[in-house]
């Protein structure tokens, strides 16, 4: 991606946050959040050390932190073949997985009231 066009996406999200702008299509249309809503209050939280509000507005930063330390680790280790070979041996398991913490995290967004 061209650095200036990182640049000018990154200013504008950061704008439509500090306004609290939500151009979620999921919850302009249907009202309820997503099971997205709130990971960029819930990251910036987790980086500021407040892990218990972190999780707060979204359970799902423990697994998306989670998968991030095992993925850099995995590259500092260079083991990158090895872990896409699991990936793509288990990849139903994966999507299955991820598909039934979408399905938690929104039915916990939908009663949680940080994220309206």
């Amino acid at each position: 991606m061209n650095k200036k066009i990182f640049i000018i996406l990154l200013g504008l999200s950061l704008l439509l946050f500090m306004l609290d702008i939500r151009i979620c299509p999921f919850f302009n249309l249907l009202h309820i959040p997503c099971p997205a809503c709130g990971l960029t209050r819930a990251f910036v939280l987790f980086m500021q050390g407040r892990f218990i509000e972190s999780i707060q507005y979204n359970i799902l930063i423990i697994p998306i932190i989670l998968g991030s330390i095992i993925y850099g680790i995995i590259l500092l280790i260079n083991k990158k073949k090895v872990f896409d070979d699991f990936l793509l041996k288990h990849q139903r398991l994966f999507i299955c997985l991820a598909l039934i913490m979408m399905i938690i995290t929104e039915f916990i967004n939908i009663n949680n009231d940080l994220l309206y």
